[in-house]
């Protein structure tokens, strides 16, 4: 039901509320949260312009909350990138139904009202603050260690040894190259013809 923008806007939003104080980059964000950079560089600034992040450019820069995260709701992060609106009159504009929805309308028009329900009545905090649940991106953020611990154990792979010189064979003794080259000319070469006597 909600929109892949309003599924990225969270992860955003949830990503800036594990460190409130810090800000964080829009490069960092997009690492962190599995998000394409050009996809959330427009996010941040539907979220800028809700008031619900600041943003400063340059060296020491990025993006971080503009109130406390137990000060901003769920339904406030998703209505700033997409409007969240409850079916009042029929879709289709029927003058026979106006207002009296049909059961497919009504079904729908209930679903949205117990997100913004749920939405409305949670904030960035209570994602952070939930006993026994898992931290919001916590994998993506680790993924890196998680990676180097499995393949590795926890520590970086052993280098392996250099392998070692092949020895040169050894040289003839004195005289026996001679020899060697006599016994190669008396050697007939395949198909070459015998002398005759």
């Amino acid at each position: 039901m909600l929109s892949q923008t309003s599924e990225y806007a969270m992860r955003a939003m949830s990503c800036l509320a594990i460190n409130p104080e810090e800000s964080r980059t829009a490069a960092g964000l997009a690492r962190a949260t599995s998000v394409p950079p050009d996809y959330l560089a427009k996010v941040l600034q539907q979220l800028a312009s809700a008031g619900l992040i600041t943003g400063r450019r340059g060296v020491g820069g990025g993006y971080q909350l503009a109130r406390a995260p137990d000060q901003i709701r769920l339904i406030d992060v998703v209505s700033a990138v997409a409007e969240v609106k409850r079916i009042e009159t029929c879709p289709l504009g029927l003058p026979m139904h106006g207002t009296n929805l049909c059961p497919l309308h009504r079904t729908t028009d209930a679903a949205i009202k117990a997100v913004i329900d749920v939405y409305a009545n949670k904030t960035l905090a209570d994602m952070l603050n939930n006993p026994g649940a898992n931290t919001p991106l916590c994998e993506a953020q680790l993924v890196g260690a998680i990676t180097v611990s499995a393949k590795t154990n926890g520590a970086y792979p052993p280098v392996s040894p250099a392998p070692a010189p092949v020895a040169a064979p050894p040289a003839p003794a004195a005289g026996e190259s001679g020899k060697a080259a006599a016994r190669q000319k008396a050697t007939p070469k395949p198909g070459a013809a015998r002398p005759k006597h």
